[in-house]
């Protein structure tokens, strides 16, 4: 059975939040009564589903990241960083860690993503290793399609569809976690390396869990039907977040 490495993108500059007074994977929001960091309840959930070690890729000058979260250990997992000049996109900024992902799993988590239940990432650990799968992820529902991933499965969890922030959607899931293994870390590699960005748009991590369906990979969903998410990444839902 091949570990599971958790990788977390924090090299975006957060536009859409504006100015803030740090990074925002590292801005405090109120979890179970508690303030932390965003991105603390990710690496504390990676590190409950037995994922031991992580990486956060970030971009130069967001210092503020490691001097705050350090070694990982006050979250439980080893925890290392991976400096990057600017990337287009997500997936161009998780390819960077390639070197480190061959024989590995990788459990790609959104800093920005606060997730119910707390036992997700324990239940998406455990669908996905007994199903020997390609490419598993999380499905929680979703009431905002104009602000999210939107996708469509068939009753076993296959992925049938995937639609980008349309506000006429009417698929009432999105995808927010997900774990896939080295053949779609290749295609993912394939896709950065090989293929020209769009040319309307940047590339998106919706277009590699695509681009697995495609490639005839098993790609399968769990739903959470029981559970929620709030991204953090506008003022408006950030400020929800503070008083929770």
């Amino acid at each position: 059975m091949r570990p599971i490495l958790g990788l977390m993108p924090a090299a975006g500059f957060a536009t859409r939040l504006g100015q803030q007074p740090s990074s925002k994977e590292v801005l405090p929001v109120a979890v179970d009564g508690v303030s932390q960091p965003v991105c603390a309840p990710l690496l504390r959930a990676w590190s409950k589903a037995g994922i031991g070690r992580a990486i956060i890729i970030l971009r130069r000058g967001k210092w503020d990241i490691p001097d705050r979260l350090g070694d990982g250990s006050e979250f439980g997992l080893d925890l290392s960083y991976l400096v990057v000049e600017e990337t287009r996109s997500v997936p161009e900024t998780l390819n960077r860690a390639q070197r480190w992902l061959d024989d590995c799993d990788v459990a790609i988590g959104f800093p920005d993503i606060l997730l119910r239940p707390n036992d997700a990432w324990h239940r998406l650990v455990r669908f996905h290793r007994e199903g020997s799968r390609d490419l598993s992820f999380g499905c929680f529902p979703c009431d905002r399609p104009g602000k999210a991933d939107m996708v469509d499965l068939d009753a076993d969890g296959r992925l049938l569809d995937l639609v980008v922030k349309d506000p006429e959607c009417s698929y009432r899931w999105t995808w927010s976690i997900a774990i896939w293994t080295p053949a779609v870390s290749e295609l993912m590699r394939r896709m950065v390396e090989d293929r020209p960005p769009p040319a309307e748009r940047e590339m998106w991590v919706g277009d590699v869990l695509r681009a697995a369906v495609d490639a005839g990979l098993d790609v399968r969903g769990l739903r959470f039907e029981d559970g929620s998410f709030l991204d953090v990444g506008t003022p408006e839902d950030l400020a929800v977040a503070r008083v929770r």
